[in-house]
């Protein structure tokens, strides 16, 4: 077939090509090339399982990091933790995510005479109207009880802090 100056894309010319021959079985496992007679099954193959090697390698990679971001930052070890105490301060600060950060003396640190100021409680809120409701104790003097999660690592929108203050109502 002869080309008369236009390319066609996608098209390659039959003579062109290298064919080879299959085995009895057709799978594709043994094969020569017929012009050259060197045997092409080993060099593909080998460039195929190295590429497999390395994607199968990225993809497990990539799902033990993502398993443990998972678990360092998303999924809390503590959930559902109450503690008494009471609100001494509650700041809305940060330079880039503001975050609501505060700090309660828990009723332990005022029961317990060997270790001054032990039980200070610091904490972060990502709720606004927790924050708003903990605004409303905070200095006054009376008891509160907070409901909070635990996470092993902090993310900058969450707050600095790694126990989060899911609720809080007056103690009883």
């Amino acid at each position: 077939m002869e080309n008369d100056g236009r390319i066609s894309p996608g098209f390659t010319d039959p003579e062109e090509l290298d064919y080879v021959e299959l085995p009895d079985g057709g799978d594709g496992s043994e094969g020569t090339d017929v012009r050259s007679g060197q045997d092409v099954s080993v060099r593909p193959k080998g460039r195929r399982r190295f590429r497999r090697f390395i994607v199968w390698t990225c993809i497990i990679a990539m799902a033990v990091l993502a398993g443990a971001f998972w678990l360092r930052y998303v999924n809390p070890y503590v959930v559902g933790s109450h503690e008494r105490g009471y609100i001494v301060a509650l700041e809305y600060r940060g330079m880039i995510f503001k975050t609501w950060e505060g700090e309660m003396i828990t009723r332990k640190a005022m029961t317990d005479t060997v270790n001054v100021y032990s039980g200070t409680m610091m904490f972060s809120v990502d709720d606004p109207k927790v924050a708003s409701r903990l605004e409303e104790y905070s200095g006054t003097g009376r008891q509160v009880t907070v409901t909070f999660d635990r996470y092993m690592g902090t993310l900058p929108w969450r707050g600095s802090q790694t126990c989060i203050v899911t609720a809080v109502e007056p103690a009883g």
